[in-house]
């Protein structure tokens, strides 16, 4: 290493290489808690409004619980309601079935199932639950979604879910807000479902 922070690296075939050492102190990939919600009533959903654009991605990280059924957690830009996402959505239960949906115009991103009061008695049940948001202030790119999920409904092993998802929201509009809710008009999330907004550098 010489005083130019350069090494000398000489390959099988004699030629010399250069490595330079980066100075750096950026926090490339560092997040930021943009928003943090915890409900403390049932709820129809839970809203992340006036998101900055100005980072590269941003994910939601936390846990949810319906009070119907455990079933598909649905999440909105915007506020379009349209048919301009799309999705594809495997879960894998824990007998090796598979459950598989897919549409290339749906009205939500459906990114993971979640635990479900009527079929799961542990009150202490709720689904951890991480999706990762990508171009989501870029306007040349489709917004990008990935998710994954687990939910063990009625505690059988049989009745275990991971889900895998991806999807797009067909419109190079800037996602300024995220409306999360259990899509059916009479299901709520349930109290003590948290939420976290995270902005990615």
């Amino acid at each position: 290493l010489d005083t130019d922070f350069e090494m000398r690296l000489t390959d099988t075939a004699g030629e010399d290489w250069y490595v330079t050492k980066s100075t750096s102190t950026g926090g490339g990939g560092a997040s930021v808690l943009l928003d943090d919600t915890t409900l403390s009533v049932a709820s129809t959903g839970i809203t992340f409004s006036s998101i900055p654009g100005t980072y590269k991605r941003l994910e939601i990280r936390g846990y949810a619980k319906s009070d119907s059924g455990a079933s598909a957690l649905s999440m909105n830009f915007n506020g379009d309601v349209g048919s301009n996402y799309t999705r594809h959505r495997l879960g894998i239960f824990g007998d090796g079935a598979l459950d598989a949906s897919n549409s290339t115009a749906t009205t939500a991103l459906s990114p993971s199932y979640i635990e479900g009061e009527t079929e799961d008695a542990a009150a202490a049940a709720f689904s951890p639950i991480i999706i990762f948001i990508e171009g989501y202030a870029d306007t040349v790119v489709w917004t990008g979604v990935h998710a994954q999920g687990y939910l063990l409904r009625n505690l059988a092993g049989s009745d275990e879910i991971n889900t895998i998802f991806g999807g797009y929201w067909l419109s190079v509009e800037p996602v300024t807000s995220i409306d999360l809710s259990m899509g059916a008009a009479s299901a709520l999330l349930t109290a003590g479902t948290r939420l976290s907004l995270y902005g990615i550098n």
